[in-house]
This record gives structure tokens, sequence and C-alpha cells, in this order.
């Protein structure tokens, strides 16, 4: 067991919506889905951050934890497998779901806080109840750096939203 002071406190943060089942987007293997695809770099990066305190959060219509901070590198392993697209439903609630991390690294004791967004869509503005300064003001807050990933190709993500999260976060896209 790794002291919490050591590594960092990570939120995964992933897209499980419906568009997330777009096929293609792996060269290597044209059968997978985008979905498909960040379960397999979400699993090797969990297996390769030893110290750090890891949690994930998932998100469609609706955000939720699926996993608390948790050091257990294989439990949160197994929770990732069992997630599929559309568990949080159809659409994409993006804010929501950071407001959600945000929630879940309050939790935490480390000082460095960090959320790592994988999304390949737009937010669904009725959908998503949380506003972005809203988000952005609780993210803030809280010194949480994000990083989000556009999955998909330039032009099908929302490029400007997730780069205004990170220059406003500390992070990097």
């Amino acid at each position: 067991e790794a002291d919490p002071k050591e590594g960092y406190e990570i939120a995964l943060i992933v897209d499980a919506s419906e568009s997330m089942s777009t096929k293609g987007f792996d060269v290597n293997n044209e059968n997978l889905s985008r979905f498909d695809v960040v379960k397999e770099i979400v699993s090797s990066f969990i297996k390769n951050r030893q110290s750090d305190n890891i949690g994930l959060v998932v998100f469609g219509e609706f955000a939720f934890i699926a996993s608390p901070l948790t050091y257990d590198k294989e439990m949160l392993n197994s929770v990732l497998s069992r997630l599929h697209i559309g568990i949080a439903g159809r659409y994409t609630a993006l804010n929501t779901s950071l407001a959600q991390s945000v929630n879940l690294l309050k939790m935490g004791k480390s000082k460095n806080k960090i959320a790592i967004l994988l999304t390949d869509g737009y937010s669904t503005r009725e959908i998503d109840k949380v506003p972005l300064d809203v988000s952005l003001e609780m993210i803030k807050k809280e010194g949480i750096k994000v990083y989000p990933i556009g999955i998909g190709f330039r032009g099908e993500y929302n490029a400007e939203v997730l780069d205004r999260v990170a220059k406003e976060s500390g992070g990097e896209t």
C-alpha cells in the first residue's frame, strides 16, 4: 500500500455514451469501437500507475462513480471490464461528468489531484444539467488539473471545450 501523499489521486472519466460505439478508430483493428479502444488504454494505464490512488467516473446522460479512489488495480480493472456503452444512457453529459469527478477526488487526501477525461463527444445541452462554468469553478476550487483526451478525429469531439477545460484547470490536452 502506497503512502497517500506520494502518488497522485486520479479520476479517470470515461465516456460510455452511444457515440462511443463508432468503429474504425483503431487502424489496426477496424472492428473495435472507440469504447473498446478506450477501455484497453485505461486498463493499461491503471496497471502502470502503481503508487496512485485511482477512481473511475462513467458518464452518458448522467455520471456516476463506478469506483471510489483505490490502490487495488485488479478491482479497478474488473470494474472497467464490466462497463458497456449505454450503461449511463445514450447522450453526453460532459459537464456533469467533470462535476462528478470533483465529488470523487474530494474524498482523497493527496495534494496532487488529476482528472483524465476520455470523450468523443459534444455535450448534449438538454441533458447536461451542470453548466460548464460551474464545473470549472468546482475543479479550480479543489485544485484539480484536468487532462482531456478527445477520442476520434479532429472535428468529431468538442476540441474548444476540451482545450478550455485543460487551460482553466492547469492541465493539458
